[in-house]
């Protein structure tokens, strides 16, 4: 009883120093985001306007883009409960959250078939908190789905536990993570592939779980308009450009060096080529001689690459890919791409039987110091003075419309009741 009685004490401690210490990277990063909190885009004119406005219940069904954004209403509908001037600090929180539960996943056993040893999985999960070109996903609960999403693809490659409250928790995230945005139709063929080759029963209840998530998702699209945008702009100098530049580029000098680069006669056609063929070269040996759970990885990271950009959502006005080129544009869409080359590049530079694969890929693993080094802080959000407005809200007249400026420049507009 007293060994059972120590060791879950050292669990205990365990998980609140790996609590306190992914929280305090993400913390450091952007301070704003808990010292200043303010709501970010669709955070406020989406999902708080919508459950505040039209009720709690309205809000959870009612379909954004297209699609149900499942985790963000449910944050919203849980802040209906609290002061107003909490409401950013509590979307904020949720989203740290939901960071800090990837870390601690990407430091489990389960994931031993990927990142055999602690080692790997420490490195795996500072990677992922450190990650450069990942401004747009950092601290902020409308581009929670991302990580979500991610966190449910290694929850399908993962070794599955015994454990019933595991299992659990597995089920639920992927249920959130299938209703919260359209990654359940890219993570199906990852489970099914796995189901196919593994015969497991934990993911067939996974696949299950996708497929009416996907049933879910699809009637909602079919139903409902997607807004409009601007032409795509397509072009395979463009596709050579943002590819290169935003997956493989940013993935190693970050954002910030990315910018610095399209500000000089860097970016010729034959560089951006080389730059892909490199890229793709080292993603498709990984791919060749790695494990089917980071095969899958990889795959997901494909789809999602490819699904950005058939559909992205960057313009309103100007072709799409033209503004995808830029460095701040779109960094959503490449948070697991990134995290994933830069995985797959550590698996290289302990695996690779070539010592010049390993060389070079231990190369770009000490350089992708400097990308993180330059994206480590995120400027603050433009301070829009929330407990201002806040408290002019809570003194506003019943009945009476509100506006309330947010970031990035939009507006969330309250009736108060």
């Amino acid at each position: 009883m007293e060994k059972l009685q120590k060791y879950l004490n050292q669990s205990y401690l365990s998980y609140a120093l790996v609590s306190i210490t992914a929280f305090l990277i993400i913390f450091s990063r952007r301070p704003d985001a808990v010292l200043n909190p303010q709501f970010w885009a669709e955070d406020g004119k989406m999902w708080f306007q919508q459950a505040y406005n039209n009720g709690i219940s309205t809000a959870l069904f009612t379909s954004e883009a297209g699609y149900f954004q499942t985790i963000s209403r449910i944050v919203a509908a849980i802040s209906q409960f609290f002061p107003f001037e909490y409401a950013p600090l509590i979307f904020n929180f949720s989203a740290i959250a939901a960071k800090i539960t990837v870390v601690f996943f990407l430091l489990s056993k389960r994931i031993e078939k990927i990142l055999p040893d602690t080692v790997s999985r420490i490195f795996a999960a500072f990677i992922y908190l450190a990650l450069p070109h990942s401004y747009e996903t950092h601290a902020n609960l409308t581009n929670v789905q991302w990580h979500l999403a991610l966190l449910s693809c290694l929850i399908i490659v993962s070794t599955p536990s015994a454990d019933k409250i595991s299992k659990v928790f597995d089920y639920f995230i992927v249920s959130v993570s299938a209703l919260s945005g359209p990654f359940c139709l890219l993570l199906l063929p990852i489970a099914t592939v796995k189901y196919w080759f593994g015969r497991e029963k934990h993911v067939l209840i996974l696949l299950i779980i996708l497929l009416g998530g996907c049933f879910v998702q699809g009637i909602s699209l079919m139903i409902n308009e997607r807004p409009t945008r601007a032409p795509l702009g397509a072009s395979l100098k463009l596709l050579m450009k943002i590819v290169g530049g935003h997956w493989f580029v940013s993935s190693i000098i970050g954002e910030k060096g990315f910018a610095w680069t399209l500000r000089h006669p860097f970016w010729k056609d034959g560089v951006s080529a080389m730059i892909n063929l490199g890229g793709f070269g080292l993603l498709i040996y990984t791919f060749l001689k790695s494990k089917i759970e980071l095969r899958l990885l990889i795959i997901f990271a494909a789809l999602i690459v490819i699904s950005a950009l058939i559909s992205p959502a960057v313009s309103s006005d100007a072709p799409q890919w033209t503004v995808m080129w830029f460095a701040a544009i779109g960094s959503r869409y490449w948070l697991i791409p990134n995290f994933c080359f830069l995985l797959s590049l550590f698996w290289l530079a302990k695996n690779s039987p070539l010592k010049w694969l390993k060389y070079v890929s231990i190369g770009l693993l000490l350089l992708s110091s400097a990308g993180i080094c330059v994206d480590w802080k995120y400027p603050p959000y433009v301070d829009y003075e929330f407990q201002k407005h806040a408290a002019e809200f809570n003194n506003a007249a019943v009945g009476s419309e509100v506006v309330i400026p947010i970031n990035p420049n939009w507006e969330m507009r309250l009736v108060k009741k």
